[in-house]
């Protein structure tokens, strides 16, 4: 099993010092979130800035799994995402749908549509999966597994996938089971938390309500083999210590040494 984990935690660190911190507790991939000091877009517009932190990720021996942003939607945006994802060394970029409409309902679905479909071009060229979150927050146009599904089946390309966070999942859906089966043909990645009914609290494995016996035994029946990566909001100050009980907790769940 290979664990990774997202960089947001360590808001206050630098590149090097978090992934010196991730590779010694015993983590073998990251997630690099572009809500970071560090590696926010437009730090990261610059080649050379680019060019060291993809020399830091690797020095560290860890393998970078995705580019994940959440702060902006728009195709320019997203767009630059993807070309720093692949200077970095990875095509997998995860992104949240839609805000909050501001069009009405069907016009916003329709933007949505259209903004989806121009991304997905983008990212064929490229040779990017763009991995959407469905988001709980009220109006957003993607905010369940159905509208997913449907986007997926408007949109209509092989680059268009899903991330499943589970902290969403139990969010958007009644059923986050049923979340991750009718969504098993579009999986990317993985970001894993504890939660506690619908707040979105992000908590360490095993100290929420989520019954990790059937995450497991879902994410092993539709055969998904990639990064477990572990998305934690917790003490800023003391992030190490958030990433070691995080994936001390999440073996300690799934009953591994």
């Amino acid at each position: 099993m290979k664990f990774g984990f997202r960089t947001q935690t360590f808001y206050k660190w630098g590149m090097d010092r978090i992934c010196k911190a991730l590779a010694d507790i015993g983590y073998k991939g990251i997630d690099v979130s572009l809500e970071h000091p560090d590696t926010n877009p437009i730090m990261l517009s610059n080649s050379k800035r680019v060019s060291k932190i993809s020399k830091i990720i690797s020095h560290s021996g860890l393998e970078l799994f995705a580019v994940s942003y959440h702060m902006s939607c728009d195709v320019s945006t997203i767009s630059h995402t993807m070309d720093i994802a692949l200077e970095l060394g990875t095509n997998l970029v995860i992104t949240n749908g839609d805000p909050v409409p501001l069009a009405g309902a069907q016009a916003e679905w329709s933007n949505t549509v259209n903004r989806t479909k121009k991304l997905c071009e983008i990212a064929e060229k490229k040779g990017i999966l763009l991995a959407i979150e469905p988001d709980y927050v009220p109006g957003f146009t993607v905010a369940s597994s159905k509208e997913f599904e449907q986007l997926a089946k408007e949109v209509n390309s092989p680059n268009l996938k899903v991330n499943f966070d589970i902290n969403h999942a139990v969010k958007t859906d009644d059923d986050y089971i049923m979340w991750m089966h009718r969504l098993r043909n579009f999986f990317a990645g993985v970001h894993l938390s504890d939660s506690k009914g619908r707040i979105h609290d992000h908590l360490m494995p095993g100290k929420g309500e989520l019954d990790w016996g059937k995450i497991k035994h879902t994410l092993d029946e539709i055969g998904y083999d990639g990064y477990y990566v572990i998305d934690i909001f917790e003490e800023y100050d003391t992030p190490d210590m958030t990433a070691r009980e995080a994936l001390t907790g999440l073996k300690s769940v799934w009953g591994i040494d």
